[in-house]
């Protein structure tokens, strides 16, 4: 009895949270019997977290999100490496977006308060 083992990619998300990508994906294993027939076959949710550097740039995005796929290409094919790329610019985004809020809320701490009329 052999069995043949297959990874279909479910969706690809960003985790602003982990600061990471989220593969979501099913394993599928079909076991043959001796002359190649089909017996049976089951399949099993997966998910893989791949975590990013923070303080991306725009250049380096492009070049971070081609070494995603070649490192993970049992998760991701090829064809998804824009869609890899989106997700790492709403991440560095995302990013920016804290960070900008953070230096506000830290700039309206730093000021007095206006004096009394």
């Amino acid at each position: 009895m052999s069995s043949k083992k297959k990874v279909r990619l479910g969706r690809i998300d960003a985790d602003p949270h982990q600061f990471a990508l989220v593969v979501s994906y099913t394993t599928e294993v079909h076991h043959f019997d001796e002359f190649g027939n089909p017996v049976s076959s089951e399949s099993q949710p997966g998910e893989k977290v791949i975590r990013v550097p923070r303080g991306l740039q725009g250049p380096e995005i492009a070049g971070l999100a081609q070494e995603v796929v070649e490192k993970c290409k049992k998760y991701i094919p090829a064809s998804k490496a824009g869609e890899v790329e989106h997700l790492l610019y709403a991440l560095a985004e995302h990013e920016a977006h804290q960070q900008q809020e953070q230096h506000q809320m830290q700039q309206q701490r730093q000021e007095p308060p206006p004096p009394p009329p």
